[in-house]
């Protein structure tokens, strides 16, 4: 590796959030230029909360196992820590497990 460019790894935004946000999320997306990674859940799971809470879960595991995010947003109404919440292992300090 001697050019350090190819030592920079870009790093990725990732969006797990309900398909009914998809269009709000892809337009405002391509608004502002931002290069997003998504991954739409589908619609009402916020009325199976532990549903919700796995399929968010897993979802959360596979970006770990990449190792490319820069960050994690979720957008989804029902997950809540009083339903086990999601965890990140490497979360920043101080940021909230529940959304």
């Amino acid at each position: 590796m001697n050019n350090p460019e190819e030592s920079i790894v870009k790093k990725k935004i990732y969006v797990i959030a309900c398909a009914v946000l998809a269009r709000d999320i892809k337009e405002v997306a391509h608004e502002l230029g931002l290069a997003l990674e998504t991954k739409f859940l589908e619609a009402g799971l916020h009325e199976n909360p532990h549903k919700l809470n796995t399929q968010v879960q897993e979802a959360v595991d596979r970006i770990d196992s990449n190792e490319d995010a820069d960050r994690i947003i979720i957008g989804l109404r029902g997950l809540r820590q009083r339903h086990g919440g999601v965890d990140r292992p490497d979360r920043a300090p101080g940021a909230s497990k529940s959304a």
